[in-house]
């Protein structure tokens, strides 16, 4: 905040009052000057950490899609199986369910997040606003892309679940009907389907990655 004070001097003339006004006016230049620089200097500041921190989390981000997309293949070897086990199980009714369960359908899937603590500080501290738009839509772009990742990790955990509760917790002596197994090939299938389409967002958000590192090097 600026305090403007006037002058103890009697004013005597219209030609001191200008000279009063003129120095007012170039000292709250100069104040108002040596402000917006500070805050320049605080903005740049703000803007370079946060630049860094992102860089730096981008960087460890990507390492780890190695590991997701790995996991997603893992993952839909075992649907294929899972599925060619239901669709066996379909023609013979007389396979028993703990057959089933400890030897042949194996559902399973493991969520693997991204860090985001540089994004939310960037978010938090308003850096972002001080940063060109284009550099602040990349990052956006970036970390929108990994959440839409980690959400559909849940959706196949809810999922995965999901197919799993119509055969799980039952006794030695059950015995699903044609009904039930169709209704888990349903379910296993809808994980498949799902995974497709992480797997897809994983490609681009690997390509993103690919871009932002050969932009920024």
């Amino acid at each position: 905040m600026l305090d403007v004070h006037a002058l103890g001097d009697k004013i005597e003339g219209l030609k001191d009052f200008g000279l009063h006004i003129l120095t007012i006016t170039i000292g709250l230049l100069i104040a108002l000057s040596l402000e917006g620089l500070v805050e320049y200097q605080h903005h740049r500041h703000l803007v370079n950490a946060a630049r860094a921190s992102l860089h730096g989390e981008i960087e460890h981000n990507a390492k780890s899609l190695t590991d997701i997309q790995r996991e997603i293949d893992d993952a839909q070897k075992i649907l294929d199986k899972d599925l060619a086990a239901l669709s066996q199980l379909r023609k013979d009714t007389a396979a028993k369910s703990t057959d089933i369960n400890r030897n042949h359908i194996r559902l399973e899937f493991n969520v693997q997040g991204f860090e985001n603590t540089a994004w939310k500080t960037a978010q938090a501290t308003g850096a972002l606003t001080y940063m060109p738009y284009d550099e602040a839509g990349e990052y956006s772009a970036i970390y929108d892309t990994q959440d839409e990742v980690y959400k559909v990790q849940q959706q196949v955990v809810d999922d995965v679940l999901h197919a799993a509760a119509l055969i799980a917790g039952k006794g030695d002596d059950f015995q699903p009907g044609v009904a039930v197994v169709d209704e888990d090939n349903n379910r296993v299938t809808l994980i498949k389907m799902r995974l497709t389409y992480e797997k897809s967002l994983v490609e681009s958000l690997n390509a993103n990655y690919a871009q932002f590192k050969a932009d920024h090097p």
